[in-house]
């Protein structure tokens, strides 16, 4: 797990030419409908409560912003956890977790987001990557990705590129019937529908 510092909204732990549905990516909070604010307190390790993100069984690392703020972001089997640490930090040893769910607009992912993360503190199978609330969140997080990546003027095939990994793009992108092409363009639709608004009938 390392610390990084970033400019901007969305930033990446990873190689760039790292499939998206492998990649630890960091969003803003108001990017990401599933990310959960969290403060850190503090404690002894034989705390019944205890967490120490340091020893985590998963793929994880942390980025600190401008404002000096963690954001930790995981891959754990089909899920992906996103964390932002208002207060606090996970870099010192073990810590009790005080949560920050205001109003009801993201509630629903967000309690995905703590129902995943009670499972990898507690040792449990991680959830199936083909569960209804795991494949939902992928599919924004790959709409915002491809948002982003317009608006730094890239082409749909270079959005392809990012989120399934060149040798798939050279290998499909003039496939008969196009489907890649068309998932692309189907990801671009739904961030500029998202984007104007439409994020607030997602949980519907």
């Amino acid at each position: 797990m390392a610390g990084r510092r970033t400019h901007g909204g969305c930033d990446f732990a990873e190689q760039p030419d790292r499939p998206a549905d492998e990649a630890l990516l960091f969003w803003l909070a108001s990017w990401e409908p599933a990310q959960v604010e969290v403060s850190a307190r503090p404690v002894a390790a034989d705390h019944p409560d205890a967490t120490d993100f340091k020893t985590l069984p998963v793929r994880a690392a942390i980025l600190i912003d401008e404002a000096g703020c963690e954001h930790w972001s995981a891959r754990w089997g089909g899920a992906r956890l996103s964390l932002r640490v208002g207060q606090g930090t996970l870099l010192a040893g073990p810590v009790l977790l005080d949560y920050h769910l205001p109003g009801l607009a993201r509630f629903e992912v967000q309690l995905a987001t703590l129902g995943t993360l009670v499972r990898l503190t507690a040792g449990l199978p991680s959830p199936p990557p083909d569960s209804r609330a795991g494949l939902r969140m992928e599919r924004w997080h790959a709409a915002i990705c491809a948002y982003d990546l317009i608006r730094s003027g890239a082409s749909h095939r270079d959005i392809a590129v990012a989120l399934y990994g060149q040798a798939l793009v050279e290998s499909d992108w003039r496939r008969e019937g196009d489907y890649l092409r068309t998932r692309i363009q189907r990801l671009v639709r739904d961030a500029h529908h998202m984007v104007a608004g439409g994020y607030r009938n997602l949980l519907g």
